[in-house]
């Protein structure tokens, strides 16, 4: 039997992978509402598309930060199970 230390445990529960999988949904979301406005829309004035042309850029920016940060906390998750797992599968 493996177990689990506390460090472990607070690792496993941080909530840092999970929101930053969340704002980068909402982002992306952002992002392709935003994009379909600027495609679809032919009656912008030149003020609104630049209003949606940044918010388009924002949301890109966004999205991608979001997607680079959630990366590394997913993986290192992942590898804390598998650690785990190898460790408990090993004292059977």
């Amino acid at each position: 039997m493996y177990r689990v230390t506390d460090q472990e445990l607070t690792t496993l529960a941080s909530v840092k992978s999970g929101l930053y999988l969340g704002f980068l949904g909402i982002s992306f979301g952002c992002l392709v509402a935003f994009w379909i406005v600027l495609k679809t829309v032919s009656a912008l004035s030149e003020k609104d598309y630049t209003t949606f042309f940044v918010l388009t850029f924002v949301s890109g920016f966004l999205t991608l930060f979001c997607g680079v940060m959630a990366i590394p906390e997913i993986l290192s998750s992942k590898r804390l199970v598998t650690t785990i797992r190898g460790t408990a599968s090993g004292d059977d």
